[in-house]
């Protein structure tokens, strides 16, 4: 994530505020697609693989990759001719142009990005979560050198031709490192068929999952994007798209660490009964909390300093977007551990029906509040349904295991946040905004891992856990991860 960050600020900085717009409206086009056409594939790779190991059956769970990959291509061929015919007409309705290369590159990264996700969900069921590092640090490191050389060389023809090409191609990149890091989940058993009472498993999970999820993916979507490229100008839209990559990029390296691994362990649980899903349900959420809620807190106090550093003063109106998107994407993966044991105990017609009024009043929100305020309109709408979603399957979840949210940790999560940001807020036009960033957010880290690891928000059985989860997180970032849990357990009374 840190390098996709690092691209993001490269392509920004190189087009501009107004080009860069537009390079996120095709964008939006790819990301859209490659979320409707994996829509709720990867994550039954994940159930059924992880499931079926859990039996001691993977050859059973290689041959349900298999099946589900030959769905996902008849999804996928037909995406590619819908956003052919599509993309040319939605861009005629805004102030924008876009040339037949461009439509074909952005074909070619949706092609190559869905097989990727697909990929990447078999190395997940195997719960190889270091294969899944490889593959990010290989891919980001080879968009990173293709952003990198497009910027220097001042390559010929218009920039975000250039960018989108240079995208296709890390596509690529990302598409083969990841068949080749899971390719053993693959080879076994290829005599095997599906028993019959899983095969019917697998049946419902697409009749009813796979359209939940693609409802799914619309409402957690960048719809807003397209939205703002009919009634905005681009420049709302490079700003908006901004505030999103910030967010996503540093809520996925503390609480993305957690939900990412979130499936696998709910699966096992649910095999065990609703004692250990109401358990393991309440852990994850709660370890997410308590690295979710801070970095919406020193997003929010450090979003111009941050911006105006990395983008640059031209990019300023995306400080209003930054601390919005990034309580929208905590929220989110807040919530994964709810989402996760809806799925894995069948609950799809629940998904099903809530999803369906999601999205309509997603729709109806954009629309109106987009068309009328524009980056704030769509900021609103973004929160307001991420608000909606979170409570709701919260909800369902409680009434179905009767496990609650954790509450109290939130509130003592939030406390402590508060305090840890108070030195940060001292220093803002005190000093320059690098000594902002830098000071405050040492500070902020200080203050609130010492509140944390000895406000008792964790237990010893919860540190043990979370010693349990690092293993899996791989280089020195793993390694430090694991270092202060031991400290933590030793220290811990």
């Amino acid at each position: 994530m840190l390098l996709g960050m690092v691209t993001s600020i490269l392509i920004a900085r190189t087009l501009g505020a107004k080009d860069y717009g537009l390079y996120s409206l095709l964008m939006m086009w790819v990301v859209l697609s490659q979320s409707l056409v994996t829509a709720g594939i990867p994550p039954g790779v994940v159930r059924f693989v992880a499931q079926a190991r859990a039996r001691g059956a993977s050859e059973i769970g290689a041959a349900v990759v298999r099946y589900l990959g030959r769905v996902q291509l008849a999804k996928l061929g037909l995406a590619l001719a819908i956003v052919a015919i599509a993309l040319p007409l939605y861009v005629g309705l805004g102030p924008n142009s876009v040339t037949l290369v461009s439509i074909v590159l952005v074909l070619a990264a949706i092609a190559f990005r869905t097989q990727y996700r697909f990929n990447l969900a078999v190395s997940e069921g195997g719960n190889d979560f270091r294969s899944i590092a490889i593959v990010a640090w290989v891919g980001s490191a080879s968009n990173l050198l293709l952003v990198g050389v497009a910027s220097i060389a001042h390559l010929p023809g218009p920039g975000t031709t250039v960018f989108l090409s240079a995208y296709a191609l890390s596509a690529l990149v990302f598409m083969l490192v990841s068949a080749w890091a899971s390719r053993c989940y693959r080879l076994k058993g290829a005599a095997v068929e599906i028993p019959a009472s899983l095969s019917a498993e697998i049946s419902r999970h697409l009749r009813i999952v796979t359209p939940s999820a693609m409802i799914g993916q619309l409402v957690g979507s960048q719809i807003e994007i397209f939205f703002l490229g009919i009634w905005a100008v681009p420049e709302d839209v490079g700003y908006f798209r901004i505030g999103l990559n910030l967010a996503v990029g540093v809520v996925a390296l503390l609480p993305g660490t957690i939900a990412a691994v979130a499936m696998p362990y709910i699966s096992r649980s649910v095999v065990e009964g609703k004692a250990a899903a109401a358990e393991t349900y309440l852990k994850l959420t709660r370890y997410i909390v308590l690295l979710a809620v801070p970095v919406v807190a020193i997003a929010t106090v450090l979003s111009q300093a941050v911006v105006i550093t990395l983008y640059g003063p031209a990019f300023s109106g995306a400080a209003m977007a930054l601390p919005v998107m990034t309580l929208a994407i905590a929220l989110t993966e807040i919530n994964t551990p709810a989402q996760c044991y809806l799925l894995s105990a069948s609950k799809q017609h629940m998904i099903l029906v809530f999803t369906i009024a999601t999205l309509a009043l997603k729709l109806t929100a954009g629309v109106l509040l987009i068309r009328h305020f524009h980056l704030a309109g769509a900021l609103a709408s973004i929160l307001l349904i991420t608000l909606i979603i979170v409570i709701g399957k919260s909800w369902l979840v409680w009434r179905d295991l009767g496990a609650g949210f954790p509450f109290g940790t939130t509130v003592r999560a939030v406390i402590f946040s508060c305090v840890a940001a108070a030195p940060a807020v001292l220093l803002i036009d005190r000093v320059a905004a690098v000594a902002v960033i830098t000071l405050g957010g040492a500070a902020f880290a200080a203050i609130y891992g010492a509140a944390v690891l000895f406000g008792r928000c964790l237990s010893a059985a919860d540190l043990r856990s979370a010693r349990g989860m690092a293993e899996n997180l791989p280089g020195i970032f793993g390694r430090s991860v694991r270092a202060l849990l031991n400290w933590a357990r030793t220290t811990h009374v």
